[in-house]
């Protein structure tokens, strides 16, 4: 397979790396979604910019919220072909997403994220490795532009293409984190650990189409969530108001 020409640079067989998966395409759990959706609120429709096969963005619309949903390339959702680092023009107000990984590819799509989100208004939340909030390349980065939350994950495995007969020795040894950043928030984050066991689907549900909440139901919310909601919220500066939301077709 010839390697696909976009500004992320995939090599042979549209990988990074010999070990990694093709286009970077490792599937987030739903549990990992519903823990963000546990903690945050986004007040209008959300791009999910790398959405592979539906995974975090099938989990925001049973929130009931508004998604477009794009990715490189094709894996039978969304809409295929878009180049996430070409884009000039928000096409939702929030970003939400599990950026690639590996030469500095979540960098790039957090940088770019955060530009496109000062034209909307909107928040970004990045489903990112916990190792990688230390790094001296990114030390500055996080200074000038520090995040407004981070939820650690206690347990969470994002499989190669999901698909657990991929995996490397360093599959199961990541621990992932959201980061949220609002514009307008300076200072110091707000932190706080979320469980992901609660939020693992038990059998699969069939959400009704009329769903207009944006939030994960009460019951599957785990002990002192909706406390640590309140003190990340009152924790923060507030905001610049937002700018009205955009709404494109993906």
């Amino acid at each position: 397979m010839n390697a696909v020409r976009t500004s992320l640079s995939f090599g042979p067989g549209n990988r990074l790396h010999p070990q990694r998966a093709p286009f970077e395409f490792y599937p987030t759990p739903p549990e990992g979604t519903r823990a963000l959706l546990s903690v945050e609120r986004f007040d209008g429709p959300i791009w999910e910019p790398a959405c592979g096969d539906g995974a975090i963005a099938r989990e925001l619309s049973a929130a009931g919220y508004d998604v477009i949903a794009t990715d490189i390339t094709a894996h039978g959702f969304g809409t295929p072909g878009i180049d996430f680092l070409k884009e000039t023009a928000p096409r939702a107000k929030h970003i939400v997403t599990n950026p690639p990984y590996g030469r500095g590819l979540a960098d790039r799509f957090i940088g770019h994220a955060l530009k496109l989100t000062r034209e909307s208004g909107g928040s970004v939340a990045m489903l990112l490795n916990l190792a990688s909030l230390c790094h001296p390349s990114r030390h500055a980065k996080f200074l000038n532009t520090p995040p407004a939350a981070i939820y650690g994950l206690d347990e969470l495995v994002c499989w190669p293409a999901g698909d657990p007969r991929g995996a490397t020795r360093s599959t199961l040894s990541h621990r992932y984190c959201w980061v949220i950043w609002k514009h307008g928030h300076t200072g110091r984050p707000c932190f706080w650990w979320v469980a992901t066991a609660p939020f693992i689907p038990a059998t699969p549900q069939v959400v009704p189409a009329t769903a207009v909440t944006p939030a994960v139901p009460a019951g599957l919310l785990p002990p002192g969530i909706r406390s640590t909601m309140r003190m990340c919220a009152t924790s923060r500066p507030s905001s610049r108001p937002a700018a009205g939301a955009k709404s494109a077709e993906g």
